[in-house]
């Protein structure tokens, strides 16, 4: 078993579609990190023994060592990545502040996987910065943009999701490496062995979707919640990926 760990967690699309994943039983949610009160009420009632923190910016609240998991995930916040937004890209506070709170935690806690998750633009908005941090770190990556319409959902809904994995390699080594190659920084992906997740494997149809928000809310905190939330069907998809890659043996054993 995977033990996994949210930032950004929201209403838990992906917490929810990683326990899923293999039928069921091969991972499990260990702490949710998420900033609106009512997202966190969601949470409580849905993982009532799962611990939660209300904030990225004080997370882990003590030692590292007592928040170990094998997966942290997450999805920063897209507001100056998206289309939509301001286009400012990782110049931009909400979304480059929100990567700049996601990678000190990653260094903390020490994962062996890292899956991130964000809007489609962020291929020309932010993802040299995201390869190169991962790459920095010491974690080999591969990505994919998935769209919701292709799983059961009546909406095109676009989200880049990348895997890292651990490569076993010393931080400081990754470091000076990455900065032997920083003026090509957006061929990082050239060096780090990376692919598409699933290969070339077609993404599924008609997967089923389940809502699980709470009942007896009002229907603008629903909908705005479940507009922010990653469908729980395409989070499985990337995590039977994850179970994949373990089932080849690329994965380093253990947290580093």
């Amino acid at each position: 078993m995977l033990t996994v760990g949210e930032l950004f967690a929201g209403i838990g699309g992906i917490g929810l579609g990683f326990e899923r994943a293999g039928g069921g039983g091969r991972f499990r949610v260990e702490w949710q990190v998420e900033r609106n009160k009512w997202k966190r009420r969601v949470l409580a009632k849905h993982w009532p023994g799962v611990r939660r923190h209300d904030d990225v910016e004080t997370f882990p609240p003590a030692d590292g060592t007592d928040w170990a998991v094998d997966v942290i995930t997450g999805g920063f916040p897209c507001v100056d990545i998206s289309i939509q937004g301001k286009r400012q890209g990782m110049q931009g506070e909400r979304s480059g502040g929100g990567w700049n709170e996601f990678t000190p935690i990653i260094r903390t806690v020490g994962p062996r996987i890292v899956v991130v998750e964000n809007v489609a633009e962020i291929t020309i908005r932010g993802m040299d910065d995201v390869l190169g941090d991962l790459a920095g770190m010491g974690f080999n990556a591969e990505w994919r943009v998935l769209d919701a319409s292709d799983f059961g959902v009546r909406q095109a809904r676009r989200r880049m999701f990348v895997v890292g994995y651990w490569s076993g390699e010393n931080v400081a080594d990754a470091d000076r490496r990455v900065g032997q190659v920083a003026h090509e920084r957006p061929k990082l992906h050239q060096e780090h062995k990376s692919r598409p997740i699933g290969g070339e494997q077609p993404v599924p149809n008609g997967m089923r979707i389940v809502k699980r928000v709470s009942d007896g809310v009002d229907i603008g905190r629903r909908i705005a919640a479940c507009a922010d939330a990653v469908v729980p069907a395409v989070a499985q998809y990337v995590a039977e990926s994850i179970l994949e890659h373990e089932r080849e043996g690329n994965t380093n054993v253990g947290n580093h």
